[in-house]
């Protein structure tokens, strides 16, 4: 069982309080804390220990162990593992013993004319370190969205994976034919998104949206806009250090097919089998030279640029 029913039960916020003082970092992840214990969250335990049943085939050994001490990181492989088994047949065993060290998930996509390794690689944005760190969420207060600090854990997330990529790739576990995935949720950065994914903003070099209005209307409608470009984003370390942003735009990381991105943690994710992945934001990567195959855009809501245009051409979003 993923959750530990010797924790207690928490049927109020002073009790749970109560437990998370008892339970904490690093053994306990605090969310892991709050899920297993709070009293209304019996049926998504009940839901998160069915898919347990499920994925386990999947799993590293240290999966059940890290669970409760890395739950963000581990929620999220757990629900990509079993949208991928539902939604593109990923199978169980179909890593090697050399392979085990490479990246999360691997399967394999049949055409009528060969056969393709598909490789996904999962990470759970955390909200950083100081003075970078992403702000805590003030509810009931109005204050500005800290985008900089989310497009920096984003872009530090998308090239830490990249990294890796190039590792698999020196390794031979990853071959130059192979589509490759980064998988990122990004729930522990709490903010929402404004107006389009921040992916898209990382990915693609935009800065902000222009409006333009017509003055002498009565009610003021945008009659045209465009979005300026942002090429890098200053981080704050007291020697102004530059992250370039455009990761797609750069043809160098053409090894990367696409990338999925998820706001929602597992808890505020689709249940149903059918509806699982719904919440996928699917970037294709204009310049990859393995492109992920149409027949795989089977969900979520797939965003791709051709030419100087960004389009979202499917929406299956539960929203």
């Amino acid at each position: 069982m993923l959750f530990d029913k010797n924790l207690g039960t928490a049927k109020n916020q002073s009790e749970l309080e109560e437990l998370l003082k008892k339970y904490v970092p690093p053994t306990y992840d605090p969310l892991y804390v709050c899920l297993a214990t709070r009293d209304d969250f019996k049926k998504e335990r009940q839901w998160i220990e069915d898919m347990w049943m499920e994925y386990r085939q999947f799993a590293d050994r240290n999966f059940a162990s890290e669970f409760k001490a890395h739950f963000s990181q581990r929620a999220w492989e757990l629900y990509l593992g079993i949208t991928l088994h539902k939604r593109w047949g990923l199978q169980p065993g179909s890593k090697s013993k050399r392979e085990s060290a490479g990246p999360d998930f691997k399967t394999i996509h049949n055409t009528n004319k060969s056969a393709q390794t598909v490789w996904i690689e999962a990470i759970a944005i955390e909200k950083g370190d100081a003075p970078n760190r992403v702000p805590e969420m003030v509810f009931n207060d109005v204050a500005d969205l800290p985008e900089d600090q989310m497009l920096l854990r984003l872009l530090s997330g998308v090239a830490d994976k990249y990294k890796r990529y190039c590792k698999y790739v020196e390794q031979d576990i990853v071959g130059t034919g192979d589509l490759y995935i980064i998988a990122i949720n990004r729930s522990k950065l709490e903010h929402l998104d404004s107006q389009i994914p921040l992916i898209l903003k990382c990915l693609f070099k935009l800065g902000w949206q222009i409006l333009f209005t017509e003055l002498k209307r009565p009610e003021l409608k945008a009659t045209e806009s465009f979005w300026t470009t942002r090429d890098q984003i200053t981080k704050d370390n007291g020697s102004d250090t530059k992250i370039s942003t455009g990761f797609f735009e750069n043809p160098e990381h053409s090894g990367i097919s696409a990338v999925i991105y998820v706001e929602t943690d597992i808890i505020n994710s689709p249940i149903l089998l059918e509806e699982m992945g719904n919440n996928f934001i699917i970037v294709l990567n204009p310049h990859a030279k393995n492109p992920l195959p149409e027949e795989l855009l089977t969900f979520g809501n797939i965003w791709r640029k051709e030419g100087d245009q960004i389009f979202l051409i499917n929406a299956f979003s539960s929203k």
